[in-house]
């Protein structure tokens, strides 16, 4: 389903990256802060603000895989949030992070670009408390030091294309407005509620078929633009 579980994020403890080069708790991020991104078509490195959080419990105790790195590093989500691993090729491929396996190599995130170099050593299940889910345009998050997705329970593309309709707003609203560090509330974006409602209002099929049709579309147009370039 779509928007069946809200509680598909990130910990409090997990690291983002500002374009000052500092490093953020992401529980101490804000709408606003400008954090690093990655394009997950041609794995550039940018930057852009967080235009707002799908889902913020501060005090919520959640369960966390944990994939540790050869390197030393972790990566913590929650178990059916999307990050991108390289399996039989160079490619991103986005997964559920309940299916990242030991042998996966995550991509790493360096000045310019990410490549597939973090390789994963072991995975198990954590709890922690504080869980956080902060929303950027091109739907990615660079978080400690690897590239992630800002979704959950699908494909990274087709999440994306659902969510399109209110980033169009959360960008328009901020060019209008101009940029704004705010505190984001506890609970789940009314957006999703509006979604979930929808959805259940036409029906899974028809839902179905119109998110296959924009994850297409968005996928499309994204290795349009990488071709261009």
């Amino acid at each position: 389903m779509l928007f069946e579980d809200p509680c598909e994020c990130f910990s409090g403890e997990s690291l983002v990256t500002l374009a000052t080069g500092k490093t953020l708790p992401m529980r101490l991020l804000r709408v606003g802060d400008v954090v690093q991104v990655v394009d997950p078509v041609t794995l550039r490195v940018a930057y852009e603000p967080v235009l707002f959080f799908q889902h913020v419990e501060r005090i919520a105790l959640g369960e966390f895989v944990r994939a540790r790195m050869g390197d030393g590093r972790e990566l913590l989500t929650t178990p059916h949030h999307v990050v991108f691993v390289s399996r039989d090729s160079l490619a991103a491929q986005d997964v559920q992070m309940r299916d990242v396996r030991v042998g996966d190599a995550l991509f790493s995130v360096g000045e310019h670009e990410a490549t597939p170099s973090a390789r994963v050593v072991a995975v198990d299940v954590v709890r922690r408390v504080g869980i956080f889910c902060p929303q950027t345009a091109t739907g990615t998050i660079v978080v400690d030091g690897v590239l992630a997705s800002c979704y959950a329970l699908r494909a990274h593309y087709a999440k994306h294309a659902a969510m399109m309709p209110m980033l169009l707003v959360a960008r328009a609203v901020r060019r209008v407005l101009g940029p704004a560090r705010d505190l984001p509330e506890d609970g789940l974006h009314p957006y999703l509620h509006v979604a979930a409602a929808a959805r259940r209002f036409v029906g899974k099929s028809a839902a179905d078929g119109a998110l296959a049709v924009g994850a297409a579309v968005v996928r499309a147009a994204a290795g349009s633009v990488a071709a261009g370039a």
